[in-house]
Order: C-alpha cells, then sequence, then structure tokens
C-alpha cells in the first residue's frame, strides 16, 4: 500500500481564505465610515436625534431655527425625547405659522394660525426644562414618557409650560410653570 499523499497547502490555504474574510470586513467597516453620509446643511446635524433637554441639543434647535428666520421668536414649542416641534411666525406681525419637527434636523410639517403670544426660545433656560420633567416624573412610579409643551403666556407671566409624564399603567402627573420656571401647579 501507498502512503496517502499529504497536501500541507490546504491547511495553509484554509488559514489564508479565513484571513482574507476577517480582511475583507474590516474593510468594509472601515469604507462603511467613509464619505458617504449626506451632506449636513447649516444648523442641523446628521447625528442621532439630538436630546434638546441638554444644553448641546437645544443650541443646536436655536441654530437650525435662526437658520429659517431672523432670531428665535416662536408660537409653541412641544418636546418629546426623541424629537421637537417649535410654531415659527410666519411674518413679524400675524398670528399665521409653520411648524416645523427637529429630530437632529428641522424639517417643515405644517403650516396654521396660532392664539398663542410669541416669545423668544433663547429665553428658556433648558436646565429649568429638564428640571421640571425631574420633578414631573418623580410624581410617576416608573415613566415611560414625557412631553414639554411651551407656548407664549396668554397673561405677563402666565403659565406658559406644561410638562406630562405617563407610565404603562396610564397613570400621569403635570407640571404647570411660567416661562421662567416658577411652578404653579403639580409636582
Amino acid at each position: 500500500m501507498s502512503e496517502p499523499v499529504r497536501r500541507p497547502l490546504v491547511p495553509l490555504l484554509a488559514a489564508l481564505a479565513v484571513l482574507l474574510v476577517v480582511a475583507a470586513v474590516v474593510v468594509g467597516v472601515v469604507l462603511g465610515r467613509g464619505d458617504d453620509e449626506p451632506a449636513v446643511a447649516s444648523g442641523t446635524s446628521a447625528s442621532a436625534p439630538a436630546d434638546v433637554l441638554t444644553p448641546t441639543g437645544y443650541d443646536a434647535l436655536l441654530d437650525a431655527v435662526r437658520g429659517e428666520q431672523d432670531g428665535t421668536e416662536a408660537f409653541a414649542l412641544l418636546v418629546r425625547a426623541d424629537e421637537a416641534f417649535v410654531d415659527l411666525p410666519r411674518d413679524a406681525t400675524s398670528q399665521r405659522s409653520a411648524t416645523w419637527r427637529w429630530d437632529g434636523e428641522l424639517t417643515p410639517d405644517s403650516e396654521g394660525s396660532t392664539g398663542a403670544a410669541r416669545f423668544d426660545l433663547a429665553d428658556l433656560d433648558v436646565a429649568v426644562l429638564r428640571s421640571l420633567v425631574d420633578r414631573a416624573e418623580a410624581e410617576v412610579e416608573e415613566p415611560t414618557g414625557w412631553t414639554v409643551d411651551v407656548s407664549g403666556p396668554r397673561d405677563p407671566g402666565g403659565d406658559a409650560i406644561r410638562v406630562s409624564v405617563l407610565n404603562a399603567q396610564g397613570d400621569s402627573a403635570v407640571v404647570v410653570a411660567a416661562l421662567d420656571g416658577t411652578v404653579r401647579a403639580g409636582g
């Protein structure tokens, strides 16, 4: 009987094939992070949705608003964990508004009119808004979601901020405050 023929190249070729697959995966991951990201307009972000209730997230929203109009005047601001909606004046004097959606990028949503007073978004203190959310969340066991609704007060110093918090059981809490954060009800 003859001795089996040894094939020393088979294990070597298998190892080489594994190395080539690993190298291809690494190259694919590196190239996947390249310049194929969409261009980002000034005042917007292509990153994950910005948390508006952080200084960085709120500043990004204000920059985007400034990119759409002169200044940061608004009729209303609605903030959730992953998005915000802002009602901006269509002109200097009327109640006509345009609603924009913010999720890291400002996009037009709808148009209409409002009875709300104008206020300056730049006058809001994001730390105050965050503390109002924390205050409302403390009233609900295992909160699952929150909404911050800000509108120009109908009376000077009147209620302008409403924070609502919910949980999976349907429990809720509401905190109402003036634009300066003075709590009027709840919490």
